[in-house]
């Protein structure tokens, strides 16, 4: 709010963003490719780096995931990214959505 002290909206963020580290994120691409990785680094930008990471091949017919190719770790821009899910329960999915501006 108004009366907060100056840089304390750094800290919320960094404290939410450190819960959020080393979890497993999935991330969907705009180029419609969906990857999964544990959060290593979150920039200021918005910017991901997943570490771990692996892209997951969907069938077009039933939408099931059929493999997994790995891909190592990865920068995903900010622009590139139309949707991230935090593969946990609904409470950590709200600060992660709140973070990220999503």
């Amino acid at each position: 709010g108004m009366g907060d002290p100056p840089g304390m909206e750094n800290t919320e963020a960094g404290a939410r963003l450190a819960r959020l580290l080393y979890r497993k994120l999935k991330v969907f691409i705009d180029d419609g490719r969906v990857l999964v990785g544990e959060l290593s680094c979150l920039d200021a930008d918005g910017n991901i780096i997943l570490a771990g990471a692996h892209e997951e091949i969907i069938d077009e017919h039933d939408g099931t995931c059929t493999r997994q190719q790995p891909m190592g770790s990865i920068l995903i821009p900010a622009a590139k990214r139309t949707r991230v899910l935090v593969e946990v329960g609904d409470v950590e999915a709200k600060p992660l959505a709140a973070l990220l501006q999503l």
